[in-house]
C-alpha cells in the first residue's frame, strides 16, 4: 500500500487535510517527488482558497498522480506513516552507530542511538488537536466515571494517607520530583510509595543511579519483611526474623512485577529509561538520581541545559504513557536557609519547576529519623507538609500527624504508613 497516495487522496477525497496536519506531517516525509508535488499543491491551493483542491481540480493539475478509490482508516494510515518516518531516522542512526562500533568509539554510538529518539519525537510528533464544540459527550462521560469514583482515590496510591488525601494519589501523564541533601530520606520516600502503589496492584519499574542492586533489593526486604535492615544486610538476623524474610519474599510472587534496574556508570539517559518502559509496560515509573543521568542531546552530567532536557523528556514520556513518573534530585545546599527546604532549592536548573506537575522537598530534623516532607507546589493542589518516621533499625515508616517537636507533651498524634 502507498501510505503517501492514502494521505493525498483522504485529503483530496474526504477534506481530511486537517487531521493530516494535525497529526505532524511534514512536506518532507514524501520521499517520491510525485507525491512531494501533489502535496505542495494541496498545500498552496488550501492556503489560497481556504479548502482542499476537489478531485477534478486536483486530476486537471496532476493527470498522471492516481487518487486511491479505497481508502484505508485515516488513523490507521497515519499510525503506518509515523512509523515509516520513524524507521527512516532509525535506519540511518543504526548504519552510523555501527560505523562507530567498528571504530571502537562505543559511547559515541550509544550518544547518536539517544540523540535518534529525541529527533523522532521532534518529527514524528503524537500531538492531535480535538474540536471542543464536537465532543461533549465525550468529556460529559468522563466526567461522570469520576463522579462515580464516590471519593474513591483518582490516581495510584502514594502510599501516605494525607499524601493521598491531598493529590488524589499518583496521576497519569504527572512527572513529580523529590528534592533534598544527600540522606534526606529521598530515596526511601520514594521506595516506601513504590511498594505501596506495587502492593496494591501496580507494576513497578524502579529505576537507581545511586545504589547497587544487592542494596536496592536488601532495602526492598526489608521494609517489606519490617526487619532491621543492617541486620539482614550484616547476616545477623535472628532466625525469627529471617523466617519472616523468606516468607515476604515467597509471597511476592503473587503480586505484580517489581522491576530494580541499577546504573552505575550513570550512562542511562531518558530515551533508554522511557524504551525500557515502553517493553516492560510499568504502571508507574521511578528514577532515583535524576540529576545523575545522561542528557539525549549531550550536554553535561548536571548541567542546567541536561537537567532541563531531562526534565522534559520525562514529563512528555510521563504524558505519552499515560503513567505517572516519579524522580529525585539533590537540591543546593546554599539556597537552603539552614535545613530549611524551599523552591528556591531547587536550584541546579530551572527544568524542575518547569516541567514537574508537583515538587516535594524532604527536609532534615533534629531527629534522624524524622524528616518533615514538604509538597512545594503542585499544578492541581496546594503546598501542604507532613512529619514522616523511618526507623531502619526497627523496620518501621509512617507519617505523622503532629509536629513531633511541638509543644503537646509529646504526643506524636496518629501514624499511617509502614
Amino acid at each position: 500500500m502507498d501510505i503517501y497516495r492514502q494521505i493525498i487522496s483522504h485529503t483530496v477525497s474526504a477534506d481530511g487535510i486537517k487531521a493530516v496536519l494535525d497529526a505532524g506531517v511534514k512536506r518532507d516525509w514524501f520521499a517520491d517527488p510525485d507525491a512531494l508535488a501533489a502535496w505542495d499543491f494541496i498545500l498552496e491551493y488550501s492556503g489560497r482558497y481556504g479548502s482542499v483542491p476537489s478531485a477534478r481540480a486536483f486530476s486537471s493539475e496532476y493527470p498522471n498522480y492516481a487518487l486511491d478509490r479505497e481508502l484505508e482508516p485515516l488513523g490507521y494510515v497515519l499510525d503506518e506513516a509515523r512509523d515509516r518516518r520513524t524507521a527512516f531516522h532509525l535506519d540511518a542512526a543504526v548504519l552510523r552507530a555501527a560505523q562507530l562500533l567498528q571504530q571502537g568509539r562505543t559511547q559515541d554510538a550509544l550518544k547518536g542511538l539517544s540523540a535518534t529518539v529525541a529527533t523522532v519525537l521532534a518529527d514524528v510528533p503524537t500531538t492531535l488537536a480535538v474540536d471542543v464544540t464536537a465532543n461533549g459527550a465525550e468529556r460529559i462521560a468522563r466526567y461522570q466515571e469520576l463522579r462515580d469514583h464516590d471519593g474513591a482515590l483518582k490516581g495510584i496510591t502514594t502510599g501516605f494517607s494525607l499524601m493521598d488525601e491531598a493529590l488524589g494519589g499518583w496521576r497519569g501523564g504527572n512527572l513529580v520530583i523529590f528534592g533534598g541533601r544527600p540522606k534526606s530520606g529521598k530515596s526511601t520516600f520514594l521506595l516506601l510509595s513504590a511498594i505501596a502503589a506495587w502492593m496494591s496492584g501496580k507494576k513497578i519499574l524502579f529505576v537507581g543511579f545511586e545504589m547497587s542492586q544487592e542494596e536496592q533489593e536488601e532495602r526492598l526486604d526489608a521494609i517489606q519483611a519490617m526487619v532491621a535492615h543492617n541486620a539482614l544486610r550484616d547476616g545477623s538476623l535472628a532466625l525469627k526474623e529471617f523466617r519472616k524474610v523468606e516468607k515476604s519474599v515467597k509471597s511476592m510472587e503473587l503480586f505484580p512485577n517489581f522491576w530494580l534496574a541499577t546504573d552505575p556508570d550513570t550512562s542511562t539517559s531518558p530515551s533508554g529509561i522511557l524504551a525500557m518502559a515502553d517493553m516492560l509496560k510499568p504502571d508507574m515509573v521511578v528514577v532515583d538520581g535524576l540529576y545523575m543521568m545522561q542528557d539525549d542531546q549531550g550536554e553535561d552530567v548536571g548541567s542546567d541545559k541536561a537537567l532541563r532536557h531531562i526534565c522534559a523528556a520525562l514529563k512528555f514520556g510521563a504524558m505519552r504513557r499515560e503513567i505517572p513518573i516519579l524522580a529525585s534530585t539533590q537540591m543546593l545546599q546554599s539556597k537552603m536557609h539552614g535545613e530549611d527546604v524551599s523552591l528556591a532549592s531547587f536550584g541546579y536548573s530551572s527544568g524542575f519547576q518547569q516541567w514537574a506537575d508537583v515538587l516535594i522537598g524532604v527536609q532534615v530534623t533534629e531527629d534522624p529519623i524524622i524528616a518533615m516532607i514538604k509538597v512545594l507546589a503542585a499544578r492541581n493542589g496546594s503546598p501542604f507538609d507532613f512529619w514522616f518516621y523511618r526507623n531502619w533499625v526497627q523496620g518501621k515508616f509512617f507519617e505523622m500527624e503532629h509536629n513531633p517537636f511541638g509543644d503537646d507533651d509529646g504526643d506524636t498524634g496518629g501514624h499511617h504508613g509502614y
